[in-house]
């Protein structure tokens, strides 16, 4: 197993924070500018003014959640002194920039230059590609968004790509601000607490945050280069709710053993649990439940949202870096605002000021809507390194559906135990995918990775009529987060196993199937993984392709899946990521170790005749001019988180149809990456 070092980090304050914890105090401050609704009752750690015009100074022009990644990007940069070639960056954030979203509803009468502008910034996909033209990277950048646990599962992408040597370092960013539609949300959803959050005390309920945390992973850096150690990683779905967690905590339970099996340590191992302790009656009572069931009793916990509040997407790798800061000092983070214990609470939540301790091994866990839970092992010292397990991983079932013209494609109206009438559009085309592509003897280990387009749809539709009512419905807010028709899926179909949602742009079926492939390498208790990607044309889509002056195929409703599994289906033989410029390398990587000639070839550009050139010229330069090219999307229409997936389908039916021996499959985003894979002739 490759060493995983976090070389450099940051978060937005965390040095004047952890001498806050010291001296007893908290980040939280009652905030009076989210609207007249939550004046005086929402406390909260948000940046002051001043803090965000240091913010937006570090990206002139762009959207401030930019210039806040960037302001901690640039400090983790400094300390890892790396080149920035072929740096990889994977960001999470729910919201992705919000100002842009609110500008460009507020542009009236702005220029369509303008407007376009706004629109594409405001999509959740961009936001990595934003960051990484301020940075000047040049590597694979994605964007990540599971709500509140999207910062700890980019780690878990970053920790793949790392150990299956796809990049030599990766920056994984977790940023996410507050503006009073997210405020709006929670309060409709009567999660917010009356004063600053006392999670596992009282009072009962959730203060918001928001902030920026910047960590550097290499493989294999030298100790001295090294500040901490990502052990391990795990990820489950808890396929219960939309938004509650599984009061059982077995959800949770799941994901923390996954990460410790991974990091090849038990629960004794354990010396600190950094809950998500959100402050919310369910949540915290569903979290000791789970730390009963996968840890010793008394271990020592721990939550950051006591100091630095919800700071939803982000709050995962800030409330790390607050661990790193207690292996540093030798000393356990207390639970800011811990008074007395509630009826449903671990024995022992460290609390008053840091606790004196050497701090060797420590479990991170986040949780978010959609019932997403990630879990990160950190360690003082790398662990001991483990023989890579040898596995063939093979694609068992394919699903796909595509509108034509304006006919959108046909779901049921029940799928296991949801009616797919209770949906958003997006989430019913995904739910009804994943359920075709699945194996009748799928059982509940098995996982799910999907990709989300980066503009809201009828959702974003739906939460901004209920706004406009002056009814803000919790129901509509829930469904806004990127994962929501991820979690329904796993609802639906019983999924329990480790599950992701990538925003990635055009392609992102492709590095969503990467990511399955790390997940799967990662845990041996896994069955099988579902690949899956939907897209639906709303307003937002609509309206960009109408200011958007460049040709490029139609867009379309449509959704599809693949599942995969070990030792059986189609083999998939080899894979390649890089950066937006160099296909032809992901292509080298993906047919390295594969002496048998490429027959056919299937691409999923973006739809834009440029891309689609770009494409062809890299195939070219990899030697491969003269196999036959299947442009996915050519008169079909484009969907962009779907159409690399309707590639890999036609790519398996030819293999196993035996129209070709050997397939490859390649995607480009023209602003994230380029990926590669091929695929064998079925034994």
């Amino acid at each position: 197993m490759t060493g995983i070092g976090l070389c450099s980090s940051l978060g937005f304050g965390l040095p004047d924070h952890w001498d806050a914890l010291r001296r007893g105090h908290t980040g939280h401050r009652v905030h009076h500018g989210l609207g007249t609704a939550f004046e005086g009752t929402l406390a909260a750690a948000l940046l002051t003014e001043a803090q965000w015009a240091d913010a937006r100074a570090h990206a002139p022009g762009r959207d401030p959640a930019i210039g806040l990644a960037a302001w901690v990007a640039r400090a983790a940069l400094d300390q890892a002194g790396l080149s920035t070639d072929t740096l990889g960056l994977v960001v999470g954030t729910s919201n992705g920039c919000l100002h842009s979203r609110r500008d460009h509803r507020a542009a009236g009468a702005a220029s369509s230059g303008r407007q376009l502008e706004l629109l594409r910034r405001s999509a959740v996909d961009q936001t990595a590609g934003e960051l990484a033209r301020v940075l000047d990277l040049h590597g694979p950048r994605i964007t990540v968004s599971t709500a509140c646990a999207s910062s700890t599962h980019a780690l878990g992408v970053a920790v793949g790509w790392l150990r299956e040597r796809r990049l030599p370092a990766v920056m994984v960013v977790g940023v996410d601000v507050v503006l009073p539609m997210v405020a709006a949300g929670f309060h409709a959803l009567g999660v917010l607490g009356s004063g600053p959050c006392a999670p596992f005390s009282l009072p009962v309920g959730m203060s918001l945050g928001e902030g920026g945390a910047a960590w550097v992973l290499e493989a294999d850096p030298s100790p001295r280069r090294a500040q901490a150690w990502i052990g391990g990683y795990g990820a489950s779905a808890d396929a219960v709710h939309p938004t509650a967690p599984d009061p059982s905590g077995r959800g949770i339970a799941r994901s923390v053993a996954m990460a410790l099996a991974d990091a090849a340590l038990g629960p004794d191992d354990v010396q600190l649990y950094s809950a998500q302790g959100t402050g919310t009656e369910a949540n915290d009572a569903a979290e000791t439940l789970a730390l009963a069931r996968v840890l010793p009793q008394g271990v020592p916990v721990t939550s950051g949202k006591g100091h630095l509040g919800h700071c939803q997407g982000a709050g995962g790798l800030l409330e790390a870096s607050l661990v790193l800061g207690g292996m540093r000092h030798a000393a356990l983070p207390p639970t800011a605002g811990f008074s007395s214990a509630r009826r449903l609470a671990p024995p022992d939540v460290v609390s008053g000021r840091p606790r004196p301790a050497a701090l060797a091994v420590a479990v991170k866990h986040s949780a978010a809507f959609g019932g997403a839970n990630a879990s990160v092992v950190l360690t003082a010292e790398p662990a001991p390194t483990q023989a890579p397990t040898p596995a063939r991983f093979g694609i068992t079932g394919t699903a796909g559906l595509r509108a034509h013209g304006s006919t959108p494609p046909d779901t049921p109206a029940r799928i296991g135990r949801v009616r797919l009438a209770t949906l958003d559009r997006t989430a019913r085309l995904l739910v009804t995918a994943v359920s075709e592509a699945l194996p009748p003897h799928a059982d509940p280990t098995w996982g799910l990775v999907a990709g989300a387009p980066g503009l809201q749809a009828s959702a974003g539709t739906a939460w901004q009529t209920s706004v406009q009512r002056g009814a803000a419905s919790g129901r509509s807010f829930s469904r806004l987060v990127r994962n929501a028709g991820t979690g329904a899926a796993c609802v639906a179909l019983r999924l329990c196993g480790p599950t992701a949602t990538l925003c990635a742009g055009a392609g992102t079926g492709l590095v969503a199937l990467l990511h399955a492939l790390d997940l799967l390498s990662a845990s041996p208790g896994t069955a099988g993984m579902v690949v899956a990607g939907s897209d639906e044309v709303g307003p937002n889509s609509r309206e960009r392709e109408a200011l958007d002056p460049v040709v490029r195929e139609p867009l379309v409703d449509a959704a599809a899946a693949v599942a995969i599994e070990r030792d059986r289906g189609v083999p998939i033989t080899g894979t390649g990521l890089a950066g937006p410029k160099a296909l032809d390398s992901a292509i080298a990587t993906a047919l390295e170790g594969n002496p048998a000639p490429v027959e056919g070839i299937w691409s999923a550009g973006d739809g834009r005749q440029a891309t689609m050139a770009e494409e062809v010229r890299a195939i070219a330069g990899a030697g491969l001019a003269d196999v036959p090219l299947v442009q996915t999307c050519a008169g079909l229409g484009h969907a962009e988180a779907t159409d690399a997936l309707v590639a890999v389908a036609a790519a398996v039916e030819a293999v196993r149809a035996r129209r070709v021996a050997r397939a490859l499959v390649v995607a480009t985003s023209p602003a994230g990456y380029a990926a590669a894979i091929c695929l064998g002739p079925e034994g």
